[in-house]
């Protein structure tokens, strides 16, 4: 179920996103510390505007830009490396299998749509601190679940193609 709507899934994420990153832009500064260092000490700067306009194409530009590839090359006819290939792509799975594969694609773009809102709101309270700071545990903490979400997903896809269901022969 999830996997045939993660199209759907990817839309109202980023949907949500957006709202929420144009919604809370309110509270931050005309010029605000857009990057920090491994200190949490802010190294960079830019403009209310900048940082929405990098944000709305880390949201939307990114997914779009990786679908677009991802599309192109399943539809370019090339060979897909999967384990057990003879079975997934046998004339009569192959459909199947690149469809799984697109929407693996699509719930890998909302676990990082979900990442760039996470950054976001981190700024946000950056900025909006006395003392201009990125907290060290919370960025670090969303680095790491971010990083596990990915892996543990790509650990589902590799043993999800592991091997052909037991009732195959």
């Amino acid at each position: 179920m999830l996997l045939r709507n993660a199209h759907k899934l990817l839309i109202a994420t980023q949907g949500l996103t957006l709202i929420f990153l144009f919604w809370s832009a309110a509270g931050l500064p005309p010029e605000l510390a857009a990057h920090f260092n491994a200190a949490g000490l802010p190294d960079r700067y830019a403009s209310r505007t900048s940082h929405l306009i990098l944000m709305t194409l880390l949201i939307v530009g990114l997914p779009a830009l990786v679908t677009g590839l991802v599309s192109a090359v399943l539809r370019a006819d090339v060979p897909i490396n999967v384990p057990h290939a003879d079975y997934w792509l046998a004339d009569q799975r192959k459909a199947a299998t690149i469809a799984c594969l697109r929407s693996f694609v699509m719930l890998i773009q909302v676990w990082m749509v979900l990442f760039f809102g996470y950054t976001h709101i981190l700024i946000v309270q950056a900025n909006q601190a006395a003392v201009v700071q990125l907290p060290a545990t919370a960025s670090m903490l969303g680095l790491t679940i971010f990083l596990a979400g990915t892996l543990g997903g790509v650990g589902m896809l590799i043993r999800h193609f592991a091997r052909p269901p037991l009732d195959c022969n």
